[in-house]
């Protein structure tokens, strides 16, 4: 996965900095469909989960954004989990807040606003849409922490 790729899922999908912020209920255990829209570009995979998948996500989030992260608060109040987050990344100063509204145990909707300064790539400020669909039990070729982008297997923190 390209390095800028990465980054952008790690930020918003990796939770949790300090234990006095609160953290997003664990996914549906199975197969999530994830589309991640930047502008006029969707980005698709598919993410298999269970419990301990969830948690090596949560640990190795917690180290990422401790390393490069001066800032992190979160909160979850009843179905809406906000994160406003201020991290160097790339050169930059990235400084987020991510809404993610759990509209079911099987459906969760994520804006992610950013401001960079200087600008990241060429841009000021940045949105990215996340939609995540449970989509059923995960198959033979995925296992638990693992995701499929563009037809590729890519281990997660958990494999």
């Amino acid at each position: 996965m390209r390095p800028v790729l990465a980054a952008a899922l790690l930020v918003p999908l990796m939770v949790g900095a300090a234990a006095a912020n609160d953290d997003p209920p664990d996914r549906k255990p199975g197969l999530w469909d994830v589309a991640i829209e930047r502008g006029s570009k969707v980005q698709t995979m598919q993410a298999c989960v269970d419990a301990a998948s969830e948690k090596a996500a949560l640990v190795k989030g917690k180290e990422t954004l401790a390393g490069i992260c001066s800032r992190f608060e979160s909160h979850l109040d009843g179905n809406i989990y906000t994160q406003d987050t201020v991290c160097k990344l790339m050169g930059s100063v990235q400084t987020s807040r991510t809404v993610m509204t759990i509209v079911s145990d099987e459906q969760r909707e994520t804006v992610i606003t950013s401001k960079y300064a200087p600008p990241l790539m060429g841009k000021e400020t940045s949105q990215t849409r996340q939609t995540s669909r449970w989509i059923g039990l995960c198959g033979p070729d995925l296992k638990p922490g693992q995701l499929r982008v563009n037809g590729q297997i890519i281990s997660g923190p958990a494999t």
